[in-house]
């Protein structure tokens, strides 16, 4: 199951077009960022649609 923190990570890459941007708004580190997306994503997050 996802976790709160990581919607919150892909909710913030989605609306700041971002990764770097997203990281920095926060006030991780990209790669932080990155790593708990891929981890969602391998969770089956990939279904869901951010419009």
């Amino acid at each position: 199951m996802i976790e709160l923190r990581q919607l919150r990570y892909l909710i913030a890459a989605a609306h700041s077009g971002s990764f770097s941007r997203a990281a920095r708004i926060l006030n991780i580190k990209q790669a932080t960022l990155s790593r708990h997306i891929l981890e969602a994503v391998s969770k089956g997050v990939e279904r869901l649609r951010f419009v």
